[in-house]
């Protein structure tokens, strides 16, 4: 009877020390809310378009519209907009995704 518990007390070590290394992999490859947006706003700024678009204007503000994933970039003389297209992934890790320069519309003064 001692030999069956310290057996089942064995693999329960085991499959304990097996999700925890499973989860921190996980957790340690899925980037937080804040962390994605960083990348998605590094990005941007990085898009040949957007930077034609820009033309030498400064970047005053960039917001994000989370329901249509569209995001806004405001200089002193106009408004740009950028869509994130999430790419499907296999697997677990940061989303992936690709800048689709949308528009740009001036600011009249």
């Amino acid at each position: 009877m001692t030999e069956f518990i310290s057996s089942v007390e064995n693999v329960s070590l085991d499959v304990q020390s097996e999700l925890q290394s499973f989860s921190s992999d996980h957790l340690l490859k899925t980037l937080p809310p804040w962390a994605q947006m960083e990348k998605e706003v590094q990005k941007i700024k990085e898009n040949e378009d957007v930077q034609n678009a820009l033309d030498g204007d400064e970047i005053l503000e960039i917001t994000k519209d989370d329901h249509d994933s569209i995001y806004y970039i405001k200089t002193e003389n106009a408004v740009i907009r950028a869509y994130i297209n999430y790419l499907p992934q296999d697997m677990c890790g940061p989303a992936k995704f690709e800048v689709n320069f949308l528009d740009k519309q001036e600011i009249k003064s």
